[in-house]
């Protein structure tokens, strides 16, 4: 999970922004797809919210790590 984390924090600032967000969550979305279990663009931005615990916008590792 730490290594997904690493992976879509894209600009290495420690944290996962808006877009590394949604870049993150369609992408797993599109395997998801393939099973029929497409998240709506709603779902998306519910799961980013309810990840976000500290409420700042972003999410930093122990937030993704949780939300797993």
């Amino acid at each position: 999970i730490i290594g997904l984390f690493r992976e879509y924090d894209k600009d290495k600032n420690g944290y996962l922004d808006q877009d590394e967000i949604k870049f993150a969550l369609k992408e797993m979305n599109s395997h998801l797809e393939l099973l029929g279990l497409a998240l709506s663009d709603n779902d998306i931005n519910e799961m980013i919210k309810r990840s976000d615990k500290n409420s700042d916008g972003k999410i930093q590792i122990d937030e993704f790590v949780s939300f797993f």
